[in-house]
């Protein structure tokens, strides 16, 4: 029983401990996995809509200029169709995409190098620095040096040190519309005769006054810029407060609304044109057709008609010899009137004169005296 006794006193010293690192590293461990199996099975939803977002494009002004150029070479069977090799669209006629800053590769951070120190390597700040003078041959030696470094790197224009100076959105705007003045004939000349001699019988054939009217609903849309026009400087605009000032035609988004109902209506109609017309309308017919040939049989109608008109001739005759005789009434009363005063003037009471009649003076003296 003693032995028994003592193996139970060891075992009420033995504890159990939950190792709380481990469990805590294990639900880590156990969440990164899910999440990884997430990300292998559906992709990651962060870098798809970045990606997208990068590759989001728009056209620029020299692109669309060399669109209509390419479009009446294409639409009038130009020679420039049939070169082989022929490129319609050149190079500053890229897309622009909206991305992000891209990073400080090794050629911008020599091109800073160049224009900021001039090609040459400072000590620390703490050092003590050079003289500012320098001598005419150490001058002529690091223009040697920058001639070198870019004639070396000319050939490559875009990674070169030396990039050639970009038109500006302005600037590509403003010459775009000169090509679409000029189309439109409210200019007479253009700068570049080349372009001019190509797009001369697209100006021909857009200004015909005997032109469709499909061929001019799509001559309005391209040359009123109506496939960007109203997006344009939202998207490339640094300040979206001066849009209304670059812009001052484009639209508001109530009217965007109302022309998209509109839209939306025309293809509806347009889709359901074949039905029956009126199908989509509830007919309603009145029961008397005024416009029927019939003839109908109206002498009872024409009899009761007879009877209010016989009636309403007679109330008219009975009214008008109601107030004839009280006009008669009205005008003796006022005849007896004035016979009165007449009498009380006269100082006569059995004066009797005849208001009605002519006046005569004879008889006026002779009942004056």
């Amino acid at each position: 029983m003693d032995l028994l006794g003592s193996d139970s006193e060891d075992e009420k010293d033995i504890k159990f401990t939950i190792n709380e690192n481990y469990a805590k590293n294990y639900d880590t461990w156990r969440k990164k996995e899910e999440k990884q199996k997430l990300l292998d099975r559906y992709g990651n939803a962060e870098n798809t809509s970045s990606s997208s977002e990068d590759e989001e494009i728009r056209s620029t002004p020299q692109m669309d200029k060399d669109w209509l150029r390419a479009y009446a070479v294409i639409r009038f069977q130009q020679p420039r169709l049939y070169k082989k090799g022929e490129h319609f669209f050149s190079e500053e006629a890229k897309p622009m995409s909206k991305k992000k800053e891209k990073a400080t590769t090794l050629k911008d951070h020599e091109r800073r190098f160049m224009l900021e120190k001039g090609g040459l390597e400072s000590d620390d700040d703490s050092k003590p620095k050079q003289a500012l003078g320098k001598s005419y041959f150490e001058e002529q030696e690091e223009i040697k040096k920058s001639f070198k470094i870019a004639v070396q790197d000319s050939s490559d224009e875009d990674d070169g040190l030396l990039v050639k100076k970009q038109k500006t959105l302005e600037e590509q705007r403003k010459e775009e519309n000169e090509y679409l003045e000029w189309l439109k004939g409210e200019k007479d000349e253009l700068a570049d005769e080349e372009a001019a001699a190509e797009l001369a019988p697209l100006k021909a054939y857009w200004n015909d006054p005997n032109l469709s009217e499909k061929e001019r609903v799509l001559r309005d849309y391209i040359l009123n810029n109506g496939y960007y026009n109203m997006f344009f400087y939202f998207y490339y605009s640094s300040d979206e407060s001066d849009v209304e000032e670059k812009l001052p035609g484009i639209p508001n988004f109530e009217g965007e609304e109302e022309f998209l109902e509109r839209a939306e209506e025309y293809e509806h109609k347009y889709n359901f044109r074949h039905e029956e017309p009126g199908g989509d309308e509830i007919k309603s017919y009145p029961r008397v057709i005024e416009t029927s040939v019939r003839i109908k049989d109206t002498r009872r109608a024409d009899q009761r008609q007879k009877k209010i008109e016989k009636k309403r001739q007679v109330t008219i005759i009975f009214l008008r010899f109601v107030q004839a005789k009280f006009i008669l009434k009205l005008s003796q009363k006022l005849r007896q009137e004035k016979l009165e005063k007449l009498r009380k003037i006269a100082n006569n009471p059995e004066l009797n004169y005849d208001l009605e009649a002519d006046f005569d003076p004879e008889e006026h003296n002779k009942i004056m005296q």
